[in-house]
């Protein structure tokens, strides 16, 4: 996750993406779909498919347009401090949704690492947040130590608090 331009100077926005491995079944999905549109289109005779012709083309560009949405697929959220609100917003270019968590005083800006044992993979998640009457709001989660400490620390200097590093030495 990677801090990006906002809309004024009162805003501290975060934006994130599929990393290229996770990006492999759109990939995957695009070119199926328009291998199948480019077959549609190129066949001089028809072709023995349990589907009608029409239905073959819909379903390559369905395929490709799905494929597109995994890869470009962007997710992020938004600390307004005037407002006093954190939105966390989803979807492709064009199509967000967005989704306003609540209203905040924070008291803390949290940065601390876990160990993540999905998929029989061990990898340290370095997880940023805003703690407030001892509830935290998840803003950032990265396997860089590094780089979510430096949100942190950008982070807390935006809303004027404390940085709490929890993170293992």
């Amino acid at each position: 996750m990677k801090r990006t331009h906002s809309d004024t100077d009162e805003q501290f926005a975060l934006e994130a993406h599929l990393k290229n491995f996770e990006m492999m079944p759109g990939v995957v999905l695009v070119v199926v779909g328009l291998g199948g549109i480019v077959l549609e289109l190129t066949l001089s005779e028809p072709c023995v498919s349990m589907l009608p012709d029409p239905i073959r083309g819909v379903w390559g560009i369905l395929w490709a347009v799905f494929g597109a949405s995994v890869l470009w697929y962007r997710w992020g959220s938004v600390v307004d401090r005037t407002a006093g609100t954190v939105t966390r917003w989803w979807g492709v270019p064009g199509v967000y949704t967005y989704r306003r968590v609540r209203s905040l005083r924070p008291e803390e800006v949290r940065v601390e690492g876990k160990i993540n044992d999905m998929d029989d993979l061990y990898r340290t998640i370095y997880r940023v947040s805003l703690v407030e009457a001892g509830a935290c709001i998840a803003l950032a989660s990265g396997e860089s130590a590094v780089e979510s400490r430096g949100i942190a620390e950008e982070l807390a200097g935006f809303l004027d608090v404390p940085l709490v590093d929890n993170t293992p030495m």
